[in-house]
């Protein structure tokens, strides 16, 4: 009956469809080409998304990926794993490593309090939680921001994520996200967009039902959806940053 669905072993039907749902939100959110899916969509190496059962959930995986893409395995010019990441050694070793005395997670002063949950679960602490202030639309101010890279730069820091904010929960304010984008691309560092307001707004620029729309926040689900470095193609809905060079992931209330 497929009654559990902890693992696939023991819920092959319902995650074969949990998988094809998260390819459709994926494709409607990207638009990757059909080889693409056809070869991550049912491959349990690839992942193109996760269901949530909360806002905590979804930040703290999205940052948990975004930890493990910084600090990730490293193979020499054979292909040969010469460093395991992070996952397995943890986060001492792996900033050893790396050459770092630190690790942070910069955003705004307007993150979700489950950024300040995901920092300290994934053991990177309360402090590393970087809060730059707002401007009078309360959006990031972009060149603190920057300044702020610079410095940890200096410091010898890892930053293992900016989060930009796609409707903050007190305001509705959305965050320069493809400047943004640009800043997390320069410095090469993954950019986690918290969109548990304003994700759901993208689908209304993409050809979807006004009923659909209507399931998907009846449902109130939490999506968080990856994007495929590999992938050559780039295309994405007018809301999300079109370059995802540094890694990208986003949260979003369905």
């Amino acid at each position: 009956m497929n009654q559990n669905v902890v693992k696939t072993e023991t819920a092959k039907t319902t995650t074969f469809l949990e998988r094809e749902a998260l390819a459709q939100l994926h494709k409607v959110l990207y638009e990757f080409d059909e080889p693409f899916y056809k070869e991550h969509v049912q491959n349990p190496g690839s992942m193109l998304g996760l269901f949530c059962n909360g806002g905590t959930m979804a930040n703290v995986s999205a940052m948990w990926v975004a930890r493990n893409h910084q600090l990730g395995p490293r193979l020499d010019d054979d292909g040969n794993k010469i460093f395991d990441g992070v996952e397995f050694t943890g986060i001492p070793k792996a900033l050893r490593y790396y050459g770092y005395d630190g690790a942070i997670v910069i955003g705004s002063d307007l993150m979700h309090y489950s950024m300040n949950k995901a920092a300290d679960v994934l053991g990177c602490g309360l402090q590393a939680l970087v809060k730059i202030p707002v401007d009078t639309n309360y959006r990031v101010d972009l060149d603190m921001m920057e300044e702020r890279i610079l410095e940890a730069k200096r410091k010898r820091e890892c930053v293992v994520a900016i989060v930009g904010i796609c409707g903050t929960t007190e305001t509705g304010a959305i965050d320069p996200l493809q400047d943004m984008a640009n800043l997390a691309a320069k410095y090469n560092i993954h950019f986690h967009v918290d969109a548990a307001w304003g994700g759901p707004c993208m689908f209304f620029f993409v050809d979807i039902y006004l009923f659909t729309q209507f399931v998907f926040h009846f449902f109130n689900l939490q999506l968080i959806s990856f994007v495929q470095k590999k992938s050559t193609q780039k295309k994405v809905s007018s809301l999300l940053p079109t370059d995802l060079n540094a890694g990208v992931s986003s949260k979003l209330i369905l």
